[in-house]
């Protein structure tokens, strides 16, 4: 009987957290990719290309992955009659990503004023990898701090019995 429940249990709770694993995976995936296809775009931009041609070129060339597979679904999508801005919201919904809206609302607002987008995207980019690098340095400065834990639970009490055994044998022999 409680092998049956801890099975129902756990194959009610295994695919939750299963989904929330690949979930952050994704998140992740996407956010570490951001600011390569923002240069990618960025460039075909600069060189001359729409920004419908850029994003295309940015899935033809750029790296696989999640990101990657958001754009080339925008671009199919574009491609059935769906306006850009409308792909470009849809897409910003599905991922659900705050870095993302932010990037679709700032694309929104300078094509609407008559910005140059190429200077918006490299303006975004260059943002994003700010960003990034604030995450890592922030990590960093975390790691010291979840260290202290197994260095005081494993670490020292070994370096105490290595440190200290020879000294008690040695007053226990001396007692005697």
């Amino acid at each position: 009987m409680w092998v049956t429940l801890a099975s129902c249990v756990l194959g009610w709770l295994y695919p939750v957290m299963w989904m929330r694993d690949r979930r952050k995976k994704r998140e992740k995936d996407i956010l570490r990719t951001l600011p390569g296809y923002l240069d990618m775009i960025t460039l075909c931009c600069q060189a001359g290309l729409s920004l419908t041609g850029a994003i295309a070129q940015a899935v033809q060339k750029g790296p696989g992955g999640a990101l990657g597979l958001e754009f080339d679904r925008m671009m199919r999508e574009m491609r059935t009659g769906v306006s850009r801005m409308d792909a470009l919201n849809a897409m910003a919904d599905r991922l659900d990503n705050k870095h993302i809206k932010s990037l679709v609302s700032n694309l929104t607002q300078a094509e609407s004023l008559g910005a140059s987008l190429a200077d918006t995207l490299s303006a975004i980019s260059d943002q994003r990898r700010t960003e990034r690098f604030q995450q890592a340095e922030k990590l960093a400065m975390e790691a010291p701090v979840k260290m202290i834990g197994p260095l005081v639970i494993f670490i020292f009490p070994v370096t105490f019995i290595i440190i200290f055994f020879p000294l008690v044998m040695q007053f226990l022999e001396t007692q005697r």
